[in-house]
């Protein structure tokens, strides 16, 4: 695994602080068993949006889980991005339809269409062009032909599913507290300690305005 993550062309220089996490990396990867290709692919592509290849930025993001994590949101960003819609419309409304992650391990849920995606919210032709913007990035695959939106579409591997679930929890995590702290505010009335309580903490509105920015907070 070490030879693998070390030649892999996502690594453009070698920075004083790579070697360190370089290593921990190999460790990593290997401490959690036979590792598949979609993870170390998804694990390579999360290391390309980290502001420096350090150890301490690796543990921020919370390592492995983190960087599948950030390579699967940036597809969903970028596919956001090329056809005019928020990453939490993308994620909502095409990609997590695909995901079935009630079962235990989560994964792929059962193939479905354009045409039933879209239901009554969106036009076939607009999820068809998620879908084949997503395919791009290997996030989903069609089985019949991409242009036909009654072909089926499911995600392409069923370990998309973890860093999917972390994504929602993430979403949900600042949704929720934005709710509660609304309804807080809103029961207050008058009352100028239960006002102030219902502040949100200002570390904590910088992250709700970086997620509603982004499309993952709907206010």
């Amino acid at each position: 695994i070490l030879e693998v993550v070390a030649a892999a062309p996502v690594i453009e220089r070698a920075e004083a602080t790579w070697p360190a996490l370089k290593q921990r990396l190999a460790s990593d990867l290997e401490q959690s068993g036979a590792v598949l290709p979609q993870q170390l692919k998804l694990v390579l592509q999360g290391l390309r949006v980290l502001p420096a290849l350090t150890v301490n930025v690796y543990n921020r993001i919370d390592g492995i889980d983190g960087l599948e994590a950030q390579a699967v949101r940036l597809a969903i960003e970028e596919t956001s991005r090329q056809n005019g819609l928020t990453a939490g419309e993308v994620l909502d409304g095409v990609v997590l339809t695909l995901a079935d992650l009630e079962r235990r391990p989560v994964g792929k849920g059962p193939p479905r269409s354009a045409h039933e995606i879209a239901a009554d919210r969106w036009k076939s032709e607009t999820v068809l062009a998620i879908l084949q913007s997503l395919a791009k990035y290997e996030v989903v695959r069609c089985l019949g032909v991409p242009d036909d939106p009654a072909a089926p579409w499911q995600l392409d591997h069923d370990y998309l599913a973890r860093p999917l679930q972390r994504l929602k929890s993430e979403r949900d995590r600042w949704q929720l507290l934005l709710n509660r702290h609304a309804q807080a505010f809103g029961d207050a009335g008058s009352r100028l300690g239960a006002l102030w309580r219902s502040r949100i903490p200002t570390w904590a509105q910088i992250r709700i305005v970086a997620a509603w920015t982004r499309g993952r907070v709907r206010y």
